[in-house]
């Protein structure tokens, strides 16, 4: 793998792989601490979370309402879509980075929030996709 650099912007030449890594829940895991782990176990800095299949059993959500940020618990709520991108950063390269978007339906009214928290229910799939660099 060749890295160039023009004191800004750093420019990689290799091969990388992109790859799955499916997170399985159990009932009460936090989801985030989830994603974190999974990502330190499998030495992955980048992920994107192409996916989330389940229900939260409990969590926090912020969301916009016109130009007032506000906060809603919701409980047994399925995942209709979920994106998000992290990253691992901090000195150990230990400390979860970035930010989740779920579509919920929540008294008949479909929305986007952001998941500050979440507790899954059991079998809550969470699909990450990373690019494996190949090191020649």
């Amino acid at each position: 793998m060749a890295l160039t650099s023009d004191s800004q912007t750093y420019f990689f030449e290799g091969k990388g792989t992109e790859k799955d890594l499916v997170l399985e829940l159990d009932e009460g895991e936090e989801i985030l601490s989830s994603i974190r782990m999974g990502m330190l176990h499998n030495h992955i800095h980048r992920a994107t979370v192409k996916g989330i299949d389940g229900k939260l059993k409990e969590g926090m959500v912020n969301y916009f309402v016109g130009s007032s940020y506000k906060s809603r618990e919701i409980k047994n709520t399925p995942i209709e879509n979920a994106h998000g991108k992290y990253e691992l950063r901090g000195r150990n390269r230990d400390e979860l980075w970035g930010n989740l978007h779920v579509t919920i339906t929540q008294n008949g009214k479909r929305e986007t929030a952001t998941l500050g928290k979440g507790i899954a229910s059991n079998g809550l799939r969470v699909r990450l996709s990373f690019v494996n660099v190949d090191e020649k």
